[in-house]
């Protein structure tokens, strides 16, 4: 999952989505290394939903990996071997 891809596919930068998190003193606000080390590391499923919130998608679209939609193999054409990678549209 690539949380900061989906937050700047969204129009939002890092900066702007770690003002709007909710710290631990229950005020709003998260330093930059704290939103670096959230969306690095294995966020809880709130924090997901919280980032999702702000930048107005889904969670399940937060963390879609785009990866897991190709898939990728080898072609045999008489003596020649292709690489191949099949997308879904």
């Amino acid at each position: 999952m690539n949380i900061a891809k989906r937050i700047k596919e969204q129009g939002f930068k890092l900066e702007d989505v770690a003002a709007q998190l909710t710290n631990n003193r229950g005020g709003l606000g998260i330093s930059q290394p704290s939103m670096s080390s959230l969306i690095n590391g294995n966020p809880t499923y709130s924090r997901l939903e919280e980032i999702a919130r702000i930048i107005g998608i889904s969670v399940s679209d937060l963390v879609r990996d785009d990866d897991a939609q190709q898939g990728r193999g080898e072609v045999r054409i008489g003596d020649k071997l292709f690489e191949v990678t099949i997308k879904e549209l």
